[in-house]
């Protein structure tokens, strides 16, 4: 039984490749839509807290959230999609010297 010879070209080329996956690990948050982040404005929600409603008629309490980026109200009827990773994510861009919520990432009822 006869060897096939493997040629230095593709074991140096086999390196090269793995090498290279290996100095750019992809993303941990990579399933960000680039219409909520453009690829800068999302990340992990680091605290949650409640405000006070401007409206005095329904007096409910308003989600406010703070990321790397920024904190950012969120309204009550914001719509929120779901977290791939089980963690709330906000996408927060500054517009205007003013925190604006872009997308909200929630994770499921448990």
């Amino acid at each position: 039984m006869r060897r096939k010879r493997v040629g230095w070209r593709a074991v140096v080329g086999a390196a090269l490749m793995l090498a290279g996956m290996s100095a750019f690990p992809s993303a941990s948050h990579d399933w960000y839509p680039m219409e909520c982040c453009s690829g800068t404005d999302c990340a992990v929600v680091e605290h949650v807290t409640y405000a006070s409603s401007a409206n005095a008629e329904t007096d409910l309490p308003i989600l406010v959230v703070t990321t790397k980026h920024g904190t950012a109200r969120v309204p009550p009827n914001f719509p929120r999609r779901p977290s791939k990773d089980g963690e709330m994510h906000a996408c927060i861009r500054s517009v205007q010297d003013t925190m604006k919520l872009i997308c909200l990432f929630v994770p499921p009822p448990s």
